[in-house]
């Protein structure tokens, strides 16, 4: 290693700061360079003792910690602490075991400390019950019901066609196109999707065009010397599933000729698709045996479903059916008429299903997603109940997962639950017990009613409307004079998020904005392929109109930027949509309701003074987005009320059953519990059968081995703390040799070299250190010694000292240490827990004495070195000093510019002086060489 000693705290000691000898030819840089040696190797010296006691503090620090640890492991006297080897704890020499030596009806869960020795004999004559409710009918449809299906987008979702527009490039001729519709309905193969494809284009005329499959990927070779052009392809979604032509890409062959190639691989078996998960096992149905000859009918849909369904779950397992209402159709999914659906349960997941109206991931039987409205008999929008005093109130969009989650984790102090085997709910007391019951009763709704039964609680004397909405939401009119740049509308439509976004115009565009009419076309087009013509926009009174009763509507941004500037900046256009929504408040007319008919209208309309919700009182009322009517005023509303049941909302007699007392007998004498997990005599036992007349026997005994594995883990641990101590009290003073390096040093060594010599640097440091040797001497006489009163020294169970060599260090004879265990092990407790001579008292002292890291009575090497995170971290002596030696430093510093400065000043000057003379001499040179000297 090539070290070179000198180091410079500042690089500008070697910059010029004036002429550096530009006249005089001195190295001035080299020459104050070494004017500052002195005061440089100060600085050093400094430097490298600050980096010493760093050192020398980061090793007291982690001599504190190993000693701390050691101290937290196995001495911890403070609070709640865990008697697991903890020798200052009694509990860990009572360490007891029990375990079931015969009969049954009985888990032993543990033993503490306080057990005794011994057999415990236990009979149980009753387990412990929580008071329980559960349903008397099954809840779920069994079926699952998709929405009113739109034929025309079905039968286009279904069509497998690619259009090929051709163009006419002949040279000075107009151009003209022609599209060529290929059906590739019914073709199984690549070679008949060929085949179609090439029998069009012949039909068409188009010979010099042809169609192939290479290597999985549909192309289209077009001869060099044709006139014609493929412009472009469309495919429907299907038939670009099935060509890969979703996206081509062209190329030139080796003969010259065009070739457009598909963008992926053909997919022969394209189709609609979705999964069914019966019980677990799921199935892939794909309409891959649907033909769509544009007169296709919801009815072949479902024979070609129950066809699939058949053959993943055997005939008449799953079917469909197709149900007719008010000139719309639709298709439901549910178990054959011979099949025994009690117990089993299907599931749909699948984009695709959408397109046939069902919801992906619809189940036939109740789930956590299932909404409350949808069960069976629910009716109304509000659902008011309360159970053992707490108040719940949902309406219809909660789930029954809303449900379970709230009421588990409210303080009714009861819990939920449901079984999807027996399709039921059942309700039980969170704690078992005779003194814990179930009370119930619903005001609103009949939602408890459906999930127990109609013959357990009566439906409430109320029930609510689903949350009333209005046919617009208002915000403000376009002028038609508005010069729009970009536009983004974010809004929510029964809870699904939706963003329309109208990005700026292509550079150089004319006009480079969008009109209003151009806006409200845009925006409207958007509305229609999401919603048809359900929502639509007005730009003309600026509103969102919703057509359609049932949306709930929520505008959270709608943000629109000018597409001219004023004063610099493009302003917005406030469309006055953001933060509104469509739901219905105390101050919305009645006449503005959408999903209440006319009559109903007219009704409540009579019943308000004002014509608005928040005029209704009495029978009808409107309450936090609902209408709620009393069962007297139900006849008022015969729409809107139709199939709604009222009742007085009470839990029948009788249904509840009572919770259990556990009827034990211990010993002979018996008792009762109110859990079937209970503590008697330091056991913890669980009660799981009754045992009738035979008795369960517990044996405990103390737990012998779990206390020598203590022991062994105390030797172990106390070894490897002398380790790491006399690891760095004996080390050799390498650090003599190899003092701290400089950043100069630094910069001429790789960092493994730096490595090194940095441990050689830090080797020795502690060597001989005082207080850590006398830390070391305390805990070997306070271990040596025997306890005055102690029956026992540690030598006498097994614990002994090695040679003189092994400096102090453990060895544990375990049969020894059994011995004293199963003999006398009280002696062996107070041999550590005697209350004035006993073994951890001494060791805690000289542990506290050197390491305690409190700031009211710091251990001596904490006053020495301080401990992080505690008040002592920066009030230690080693602290202080650094901050003295940074103090030094700082002064030398100053000392060293200001030096620097000087040396540097006196040779600028001189340099001057040279440089002036120099100008004279050359002046009076050449006058005396002008008079012809």
């Amino acid at each position: 290693m090539n070290i070179n000693t000198s180091n410079y705290w500042s690089a500008s000691s070697a910059s010029s700061h004036g002429f550096s000898g530009m006249v005089s030819g001195l190295d001035t840089e080299k020459m104050v360079e070494q004017m500052l040696m002195g005061t440089q190797k100060k600085i050093d010296a400094q430097k490298g003792l600050q980096q010493t006691t760093t050192w020398k503090q980061e090793m007291y620090r982690d001599i504190i910690t190993s000693i701390n640890t050691f101290r937290d492991k196995y001495f911890n006297t403070s609070f709640g602490a865990s008697s697991d080897m903890n020798f200052a704890s009694s509990a860990f020499f009572n360490t007891m075991k029990a375990s079931l030596v015969s009969g049954k009806g009985v888990k032993v869960v543990g033993a503490d400390s306080s057990a005794l020795t011994g057999e415990m004999k236990i009979k149980v004559d009753q387990l412990a019950e929580a008071a329980k409710l559960k349903g008397e009918a099954t809840v779920s449809q069994h079926t699952v019901t998709g929405a009113p299906v739109d034929m025309e987008s079905l039968k286009k979702a279904l069509t497998k066609e690619i259009t090929i527009t051709l163009t006419d490039g002949a040279e000075g001729i107009a151009e003209k196109t022609r599209e060529i519709k290929v059906d590739l309905q019914g073709a199984k193969t690549q070679e008949e999707m060929v085949e179609k494809i090439n029998q069009a284009l012949g039909y068409a005329g188009q010979t010099d065009i042809s169609a192939s499959v290479k290597n999985g990927t549909l192309s289209f070779n077009v001869r060099k010397d044709s006139a014609m052009k493929i412009k472009g392809i469309e495919t429907s979604e299907l038939g670009g599933k099935m060509t890969g032509l979703t996206s081509t890409s062209t190329t030139t062959d080796v003969n010259g000729n065009t070739v457009v190639s598909g963008g992926g691989l053909v997919d022969m078996g394209a189709s609609l698709s979705f999964t069914v998960e019966l019980d677990g096992m799921q199935k892939n149905i794909q309409l891959d045996n649907l033909e769509n000859n544009g007169n296709l009918t919801l009815d072949a849909v479902s024979k070609a479903i129950n066809e699939k369904l058949a053959q993943a779950f055997g005939k008449g397992v799953i079917e469909t059916k197709v149900h007719r209402s008010d000139s719309s159709e639709f298709i439901q999914f549910g178990f054959g008429e011979g099949y025994n659906k009690q117990g089993h349960s299907f599931r749909l997941s699948g984009m695709d299903l959408t397109k046939i109206g069902v919801v992906p991931g619809s189940s036939s039987n109740v789930n956590y997603s299932t909404k409350l409205s949808d069960l069976q008999g629910a009716s109304g929008g509000v659902y008011q109940f309360e159970i053992n005093g707490q108040e719940f109130t949902f309406d219809e969009k909660a789930t029954v997962g809303d449900l379970i989650n709230t009421i588990n984790s409210s303080g009714a102090g009861v819990k939920i639950s449901y079984s999807q085997l027996e399709d039921k709910f059942v309700l039980e007391s969170a704690s078992t017990g005779a003194n814990y019951e179930i009370t119930m009763s619903q005001s609103t709704g009949n939602i408890l009613s459906v999930i127990f039964g109609d013959s357990v609680i009566g439906a409430g004397s109320k029930a609510g409307s689903d949350t009333l909405t209005t046919n617009a939401i208002k915000g403000n009119a376009l002028t038609g004079s508005e010069k729009i740049g970009q536009a983004s509308i974010k809004f929510t439509v029964n809870g699904n998020d939706y963003t329309f976004s109208l990005p700026k115009k292509e550079e150089g565009a004319d006009p480079n904005y969008y009109t209003a009419e151009e806006f409200s076309q845009e925006f409207n087009k958007f509305l229609k392929e999401k919603f048809g013509d359900d929502i639509s926009y007005d730009k003309d009174n600026g509103q969102l109109k919703i057509n359609k009763p049932g949306y709930e509507v929520s505008v959270t941004e709608a943000s629109v930027i000018a597409g001219a500037e004023e004063n610099g900046v493009f302003p917005k256009i406030e469309l006055g949509l953001t933060g509104k929504n469509n739901l219905a408040t105390a101050e919305t007319n009645i006449d503005d309701i959408s999903n209440l008919s006319q009559r109903e209208k007219e009704t409540l309309k009579g019943l308000a003074g004002n014509g608005t919700l928040g005029g209704l009182s009495g029978d009808i009322s409107f309450e936090k987005g609902h209408l709620v009517v009393n069962q007297t005023g139900a006849a008022s509303l015969p729409d809107l009320m139709a199939g709604v049941s009222f009742g007085n909302g009470a839990l029948a007699p009788g249904k509840t059953i009572q919770g259990k007392d556990a009827v034990v007998t211990i010993n002979g004498v018996q008792t009762t519990r109110s859990s079937n997990t209970f503590t008697v005599d330091g056991v913890t036992v669980e009660l799981t059968g009754v045992t009738g007349d035979e008795e369960a026997v517990i044996g405990t005994t103390r737990d012998i081995d779990k206390i020598v594995e203590g022991f062994e883990s105390f030797v172990k641990d106390y070894n490897e703390m002398l380790d790491k101590l006399y690891g760095y009290t004996d080390a050799d003073p390498d650090y003599r040799k190899y003092p701290p390096l400089t950043d100069a040093q630094k910069k001429e060594m790789s960092d493994r070299e730096i490595e090194l010599w940095e441990e050689k640097s830090k080797t020795g440091l502690l060597r001989r250190d005082s207080d850590v040797e006398h830390f070391l001497s305390q805990m070997r006489i306070a271990l040596y010694e025997r306890p005055a009163g102690c029956k026992f020294a540690l030598y006498d169970i097994g614990i002994e000292t090695g040679e003189y060599t092994e400096k102090g260090k453990l060895h544990l004879d375990t049969a020894k240490l059994k011995k004293a265990l199963a003999e006398d092990p009280s002696s062996v407790e107070q041999l550590f827990l005697d209350a004035t001579e006993g073994l951890s008292n001494k060791l805690i002292d000289v542990m506290k004495e050197a390491a305690n890291p409190s700031s009211g009575s710091p251990g001596t090497l904490v006053q020495l070195a301080g401990v992080k995170g505690y008040g002592s971290e920066g009030n230690n002596t080693l602290t202080k000093q650094l901050k003295d030696i940074d103090a030094r430093i700082k002064d030398l510093q100053r000392k060293y510019e200001k030096e620097k400065n000087r040396y540097w000043n006196q040779f600028n000057k001189m340099e001057q002086i040279l440089a002036n003379f120099n100008a004279q001499s050359g002046m009076l040179q050449s006058q005396f060489m002008g008079m012809g000297y």
